[in-house]
């Protein structure tokens, strides 16, 4: 037996089910929109939560491995904001940490994310949450040439929370359309809504609802105040809600009254294998039986809770008789009617303590709400399903379901973009776009039809102005973004509106994360086929314009590329200020940070010479404002250079005469998509399909935020002592070159040789799309090695953390 044979055995043997227990489940109230939470920011309140839980629990901040925050609205909250709120909440600087974005389902997929990540043995204690404070989230400027007369100024609720991306239309409308189709009347939704009050009213006069609470310390110019309730139950007036116009078509039925509110809030629930229950002496209150998701057309995301629901119970074998609570989200009224109407439920198990249309629905939190509150709801021996809704036509649900063994996880194909310089060849073209292009060929070349795909996980960081669930690959009747329309070649045909998707945020991580994540869902038996992608158009990153009171003269713009992409939100200092600090510690001259710079144009500039690029490399063709459409074959930065400046450059991020890191020996700000489509055991024989390569095994770790650049060296002694592998074994080394001097660092403290790292040239030289970046040394690493070699990738990211994965070479 080969080295590389042992090895993936013994990763698949430490793969191993933990089915995983809640230990504890809180929330903050939830405030009302620009009312008395206004002030508290998203990170800020996911604090809150993550603290709470842990102290309601007994659980030390130190056990905690790993967070999953969902949050939708996340422009101007700074980059790394799910890691933000687990560092405030005094959270080990180890503990890795992933922002989920799902819509209004990102809560309540937070928790499922979670869930796996206990049930596959990759980690042993770890909270799903959400997060979201709507009153702060910004306006939008577009980026580019400002035409004459003025720029757009864009509401960042409205643009990626409350439309369907698709039609272009308010989420309302779609309401609307659910309403006519399914004969609910503007009565039936008024006195819908009127229950959905009175039963909040009692339940916080009864006290159902106060013991999940967290209360929020607020401080104002003078005093302290504690906000320990919900505001918005309160603020009801009864004799209104029937006089109400509708608010989004002329003689419609939806109203302020029968809709949720905008709002801000943030809820946590802790998880923990069996084992570490058992090491902790934690307490289980419930454990996690069954989760599942569902899709449909955008436009009918209103079905797609009834939809969830059947599809759970089918999974668990569980009939309704046998659910004694089910928490479906009230987006609008309409939403739990139809559940109701369709399926035949009993009216008095549903949202029987009042939900979002009285308590509120902060977007981000609302799904983990609904866990939170059934924790607390149900009776011993109980049964409760959550069900919630989200933009993009989908839906996310849990309950039970059993465990099933873990499986081998295929790379069926690896396929990426060229690499575009900033407001270069791409600028044109969205995330979207892009994601889409490169999605599109990595089903193809794999030989998938796209109605196999079981899901879609998309990493992205500057989502901003991207609009709600953009949902990557998948277009059957609609076009992915308005862009697209002009590239009607780029609609992934067949792909259905039942596939799921979810986007992930972890920084520069976020589209290796996006891989980890599908591999999960594919090891435990939930997936079969799995799309992962990384997306980015730095390009079109907007600037914000911060909601609120404007002094006068005092409007000011922020870029949400720096602000959200390329600035540690916890130190508030820029991620090359970070950089300088490590260079200094490891006493690393200018001469020696451009040497190893060039060397990386270098072997970028062979490697395109030899077109050994070619085989991972998706062709984009652009539209011209004149003339012929520009082809892109090949990534534009290494192209860029010229050497003799090198030397000349000026420091980028410190002026005090010490500084080192230029625009040559940093990454550039780039646009791009990779894409990588993972198979099951199942479907690789079941097809006789040849798989490009196998997952062995893959880790996360987390230091001082400063310290991001010595994160990948963490993460991949873990690795590499997971899977029971020497260094000495692995054929070949991707790692993001965030600064050159995160690639020296990882060299020096492995002792590698530097030959086998990066030898196609990295970030330095080809670019840096953050979201794209963690998928796209995964695919020029695949296509690096030979058949049976070893290979590992790594990346850092943002607030201190890293991941990395083992992949062998079978063809």
């Amino acid at each position: 037996m080969t080295d590389s044979d042992k090895a993936s055995g013994n990763a698949s043997s430490r793969l191993f089910l933990r089915l995983p227990v809640i230990i504890g489940a809180v929330r903050t109230p939830i405030g009302s929109f620009r009312s008395t939470l206004r002030n508290v920011t998203a990170t800020e309140l996911g604090s809150t939560a993550i603290k709470g839980v842990l102290q309601r629990s007994n659980v030390e901040v130190d056990a905690v491995d790993e967070v999953y925050m969902g949050q939708v609205l996340q422009g101007n909250v700074g980059q790394a904001l799910s890691r933000q709120a687990a560092l405030g909440a005094c959270l080990s600087i180890s503990t890795v940490v992933t922002t989920i974005n799902k819509v209004c389902a990102s809560g309540l997929k937070a928790i499922m994310i979670g869930a796996q990540s206990v049930q596959s043995g990759h980690q042993q204690v770890v909270i799903g949450g959400g997060m979201e404070s709507m009153s702060q989230v910004p306006f939008y400027i577009p980026r580019g040439d400002t035409k004459y007369g003025g720029f757009e100024v864009i509401d960042g609720i409205i643009r990626d929370g409350l439309t369907d991306a698709y039609e272009r239309i308010h989420m309302g409308l779609c309401a609307e359309k659910t309403a006519e189709e399914q004969d609910i009347s503007r009565n039936q939704q008024d006195t819908y809504a009127i229950k959905s009050y009175t039963r909040s009213i009692a339940a916080w006069n009864s006290g159902a609802i106060g013991p999940e609470i967290i209360p929020l310390n607020i401080k104002d110019k003078k005093s302290v105040h504690v906000v320990d309730k919900d505001e918005e139950f309160s603020r009801v007036n009864f004799e209104k809600i029937h006089k109400l116009k509708s608010v989004f078509k002329k003689d419609g039925t939806v109203t302020a009254a029968n809709a949720s509110k905008l709002n801000d809030g943030a809820a946590a629930v802790l998880l923990l294998s069996p084992d570490a229950a058992k090491k902790l002496h934690a307490t289980s209150l419930a454990k996690i039986l069954c989760y599942t998701d569902v899709a449909v057309n955008p436009v009918d995301y209103c079905l797609a809770p009834t939809f969830v629901i059947q599809k759970l119970l089918g999974k668990s074998n569980l009939c309704l008789s046998d659910i004694d609570i089910f928490e479906i989200n009230e987006a609008f009224s309409v939403v739990p009617l139809v559940a109701i109407q369709k399926l035949k439920l009993s009216p008095a198990k549903v949202n029987p303590h009042g939900g979002s249309i009285s308590l509120g629905h902060p977007l981000g939190m609302t799904g983990a709400r609904l866990i939170t509150h059934l924790v607390h709801a149900l009776k011993p021996g109980q049964k409760g399903l959550a069900a919630i809704c989200n933009g993009g036509g989908g839906a996310s649900g849990m309950i039970i379901e059993k465990l099933c063994d873990t499986q081998g996880v295929y790379i069926l194909s690896a396929v990426r973009t060229p690499i575009g310089s900033f407001r270069g060849s791409f600028a044109q073209l969205s995330a979207v776009d892009l994601g889409c292009i490169v999605s599109k060929e990595a089903l193809k070349r794999a030989g998938v039809d796209p109605g196999c795909v079981d899901e879609t996980i998309v990493g992205c960081v500057l989502t901003a102005g991207l609009g709600q669930n953009f949902r990557c690959p998948n277009l059957l009747f609609y076009q992915l973004a308005a862009n697209l329309s002009k590239y009607s070649t780029n609609k992934i045909e067949g792909m259905p509106v039942e596939t799921n998707c979810v986007t992930v945020n972890k920084v520069c991580s976020s589209s290796l994360k996006a891989i980890i994540l599908g591999t999960q869902s594919i090891q435990l038996g939930y997936r079969n086929v799995v799309v992962a992608t990384g997306t980015e158009s730095m390009s079109n990153a907007p600037f914000c314009l911060k909601r609120g009171d404007h002094f006068m003269g005092d409007i000011q713009l922020v870029d949400s590329m720096q602000r959200d992409g390329l600035s540690d939100a916890i130190l508030n200092k820029s991620m090359g200020f970070c950089a300088e600090k490590t260079v200094k510690e490891y006493r690393i001259s200018r001469e020696q940070l451009d040497a190893c710079a060039l060397a990386s144009y270098n072997s970028a500039s062979k490697s395109w010479e030899r077109r050994v690029f070619d085989d991972e490399i998706v062709p984009v063709e652009v539209q011209q404002k004149k003339g012929d459409p520009l082809v892109l074959k090949e990534d534009e930065e290494y192209k860029r250079l010229i050497p003799s400046k090198v030397p000349k450059l000026s420091p980028a991020f410190l002026s005090d005469g010490t500084g080192t890191l230029t625009a040559a020996n940093s990454s550039s700000i780039s646009d791009g998509a990779a894409a990588v489509v993972l198979g099951s055991e199942h479907i690789v024989k079941d097809s006789k399909r040849k798989p490009l390569g196998q997952i062995l095994a893959y880790s996360e770790a987390a230091t001082e935020p400063v310290d991001f650049t010595k994160a990948p060296v963490y993460a991949v002694r873990k690795l590499l002592d997971a899977a029971g592998v020497d260094k000495n074994n692995i054929s070949f080394w991707e790692i993001n070159e965030a600064f050159i001097v995160t690639k020296m660092v990882f060299v020096n403290e492995l002792g590698l040789d530097s030959n086998l790292v990066n030898s196609r040239g990295g970030a330095v030289a080809l670019g840096h799309p953050i979201g794209a970046s963690g998928a796209r040394i995964v695919v020029t690493l695949i296509h690096t090695l030979k058949q049976g070699q070893l290979g590992v990738a790594t990346i850092c990211n943002g607030g201190g953390e890293a991941t990395a994965i083992l992949i062998k070479r079978l063809t």
